[in-house]
């Protein structure tokens, strides 16, 4: 009977031992807090209020389907702001007014040659002039005698050709000059008035900087146009060529807008426009070229420049749901974004994007309109979903 008492009695103590020891196991250790932050279901996050309101979210909305076709392209001077200047004269450099880097306006001068030729044509053009005025004075009397009946007709006729031949010599004489880059205004003053010197400013013909200097002082120059002195091109406005596709030549059109991306500046997009389409096919490459025009104010882009061009082409079909690119997450081969469906309630979704065009995503499954999807902070629920629920 005693034997049967202790056995009770030891059976009794081992469970409140063991009691106690579960109770020991499950008490929260002191400082814990009292809810977690965030669980994980099967289905669904739950989060709790304080990390909800870290999250940001935006509305899918309906937008016309569209795609971002990239182009590699060159940066090159524009061709309308772009000037090879040579001297006109004979002679020789010198004073140079214009450095490399230089931005100069049109007129500003750029350097100075001292020819001969300025001289030589000077001397004709008062020849000339000397001549004219005799012609025409001849002239005068001459039809004041016929007039008096005491010169033939066939004179009379004679000293108006002498006239005519003398203005056209006159005229030649002064276009010479004009050419050497002599003033109009100077020539219109009187000829005792008139300072004419042998020596010519060749001057910027357009505004813009200086990107190519070969003049030198003391240099040697000659009236040949492929001697180069001077280039000046007006960098505030560039060309971006590249070459499009013959599948897509129908997509594209001039006026079109376009963003010019850069490797110079990640993430900066420059606003340009498509200014010619080329009506040439190339039958190597199945390609056309594509010039896009790019404000340039700042001079950040440079001609030689690599850069992409950006087209925003319409595709035909209904519209989508477009959602920013902050919310989609590229896993492999998919990609994943989370949507609200209650307070502090997401659910994870794989979407698959229709096209993505500057800063947003045409999503032709896996969400609808309205859908509330996470653009700020998916990445946290990622990692959540992750995690095996405790």
């Amino acid at each position: 009977m005693r034997r049967r008492s202790v056995t009770v009695l030891f059976s009794f103590g081992a469970f409140l031992c063991l009691l106690s020891m579960e109770e020991a196991c499950t008490k929260k250790p002191a400082g814990s807090a009292e809810t977690p932050p965030v669980t994980a279901g099967a289905d669904e996050i739950v989060v709790s209020p304080q990390a909800g309101s870290t999250l940001r979210l935006q509305p899918a909305t309906m937008q016309p389907a569209q795609t971002e076709l990239l182009l590699p392209g060159t940066i090159q001077d524009d061709d309308d702001h772009y000037s090879k200047i040579s001297s006109p004269v004979i002679g020789r450099i010198s004073e140079i007014r214009a450095r490399l880097g230089d931005r100069v306006a049109a007129g500003d001068p750029l350097a100075v040659i001292e020819s001969p030729d300025i001289g030589t044509a000077y001397a004709d053009y008062v020849k000339a002039g000397s001549d004219l005025t005799n012609a025409r004075h001849a002239l005068d009397l001459a039809r004041e005698l016929f007039e008096g009946k005491a010169l033939s007709r066939r004179d009379l006729q004679q000293a108006e050709n002498d006239a005519q031949k003398a203005a056209a010599e006159f005229a030649r004489a002064q276009e010479r000059l004009l050419n050497l880059h002599v003033p109009q205004e100077e020539l219109d003053r009187p000829l005792d008035q008139q300072q004419v010197h042998s020596s010519v400013a060749l001057r910027a013909p357009i505004a813009g900087t200086v990107i190519e200097r070969t003049a030198m002082l003391g240099q040697v120059v000659g009236n040949d146009p492929s001697q180069t002195l001077f280039t000046i091109a007006d960098l505030t406005s560039l060309i971006v060529v590249a070459d499009l596709a013959e599948k897509d030549l129908a997509r594209v059109a001039v006026g079109q807008p376009a963003s010019i991306m850069t490797e110079a500046y990640p993430g900066v997009r420059f606003a340009g426009r498509v200014v010619y389409v080329s009506d040439m096919v190339d039958p190597a490459t199945r390609t056309v070229k594509l010039r896009c025009r790019v404000d340039n104010p700042q001079h950040r882009l440079k001609p030689e420049m690599f850069a992409r061009i950006s087209l925003s082409i319409t595709q035909h079909g209904p519209p989508l749901p477009a959602v920013p690119l902050s919310a989609l997450l590229h896993e492999g081969d998919q990609y994943v974004l989370f949507v609200r469906t209650g307070p502090n309630r997401f659910v994870r979704r794989v979407v698959a994007p229709a096209a993505i065009t500057g800063s947003m995503a045409m999503i032709r499954e896996g969400v609808r309109a309205g859908d509330e999807v996470v653009i700020d902070g998916a990445l946290l629920l990622e990692n959540l979903s992750s995690t095996p629920p405790a």
